[in-house]
């Protein structure tokens, strides 16, 4: 019964913080969209900060456990294909991750730096996998291993941003993240790979 309640509130909070951003939601909103006594807030977690760190850490535990991971031993196909395979199933798991991402990338409040600094080793891991694929001269010298590892991640999370958007056009008939991801995939690689 507890967690259910932790669960609500978790599940409401990441509703509204995606659609309004941080400053614009209020603890009473959040209780409200949970269907709580607004109290439960603070004794669950302190306050409208923590929540939203709570909020955060949730979003982002797989992709943390993902970058602990000792992935040297993968190829570097292997290792963005595993990103790939972990971002479809956060967004698949959190729906409105991409409204969520969007907020962190606009809004001023600090608290969204922390999904950035979470990020860093997600960032970390895919640079040096494709720095491996350098050194081993399965990949381009001339890449911008920074750049590159950006793009990839804005791909990965493009189908997802834009789903919204998509819907308002015909285009969007039958569109399909598997397939999406799998070509966005084989694009990026066949785009890095060594030249024969």
């Amino acid at each position: 019964m507890e967690q259910d309640k932790k669960e609500r509130l978790l599940t409401a909070a990441m509703k509204m913080f995606a659609e309004r951003g941080f400053e614009n939601v209020s603890i009473r909103q959040i209780a409200n969209e949970a269907d709580l006594n607004s109290a439960m807030i603070s004794y669950y977690f302190g306050g409208k900060e923590q929540l939203f760190t709570a909020v955060l850490s949730r979003q982002a535990k797989p992709l943390v456990d993902f970058s602990r991971q000792d992935t040297s031993h993968l190829s570097t196909e292997e290792v963005l294909s595993k990103y790939i395979t972990i971002m479809k199933e956060i967004h698949h798991e959190h729906p409105s991750l991409g409204e969520f991402i969007v907020q962190s990338f606009t809004c001023k409040t600090p608290l969204y730096a922390g999904f950035a600094k979470k990020m860093e080793n997600v960032f970390r891991l895919l640079s040096q996998a494709l720095q491996r694929g350098i050194a081993e001269g399965k990949l381009r010298k001339d890449l911008d291993v920074k750049e590159a590892t950006i793009l990839l991640v804005g791909m990965a999370n493009f189908h997802f941003l834009t789903q919204n958007f998509r819907k308002q056009f015909p285009i969007a008939d039958g569109q399909n993240e598997d397939v999406y991801m799998k070509q966005a995939l084989q694009i990026f690689l066949a785009g890095i790979a060594k030249k024969a």
